[in-house]
């Protein structure tokens, strides 16, 4: 049986950031634009990501065009009713944390405590990647910010608007 190479996820962030430099692009000021629901990336709790994450998560959908801000794991998926799409990849969210071991030592009977740090990574899909999820995680149409030419007021020819009313007023007040 073939073991398949250990992910090497903090290489993963790195290249992506390094990428996104060399393209000319500084990460941390947030360039890219928001898409869909725009904001920081979210759990499926709806819990905002912090740290790497954020930075991370944030490019990646930026990078694909995810509109969803919901990143979630397959399991969360299958739990909410949804369907990862076959063909689709995860990518990397980071747990670090730190736990404290008492041990006591056998032949002084002192007790000592330890601090113990470590980093998982769990494997997250975005919203976009989901079928059949409820409807809040799936962004509505971005609303385009340019008025349309249909949505200018009309103005009747030869009908004073505000601007001739005050020309005029301050036509009346001259000496």
């Amino acid at each position: 049986m073939r073991q398949r190479p250990k992910r090497d996820v903090a290489q993963e962030i790195t290249n992506l950031i390094i990428a996104t430099i060399e393209a000319g692009t500084l990460p941390w000021r947030r360039p890219w634009k928001k898409t869909g629901m725009g904001g920081a990336p979210l759990r499926a709790a709806g819990v905002p990501y912090t740290g790497i994450n954020r930075l991370y998560l944030w490019a990646v959908a930026d990078h694909y065009g995810y509109g969803s801000r919901y990143w979630m794991t397959w399991r969360q998926a299958i739990e909410l009713g949804g369907k990862v799409r076959k063909g689709e990849t995860a990518e990397p969210s980071i747990y670090f944390n730190s736990t404290k071991k008492t041990a006591i030592d056998q032949a002084t009977g002192e007790e000592s405590s330890k601090t113990i740090r470590f980093m998982r990574a769990y494997s997250v899909f975005n919203a976009s990647q989901i079928d059949g999820l409820p409807p809040h995680f799936y962004p509505s149409p971005v609303p385009d910010p340019r008025p349309r030419r249909s949505d200018a007021p009309h103005r009747q020819q030869g009908a004073p608007d505000q601007r001739d009313r005050a020309k005029r007023g301050q036509q009346d007040q001259r000496p």
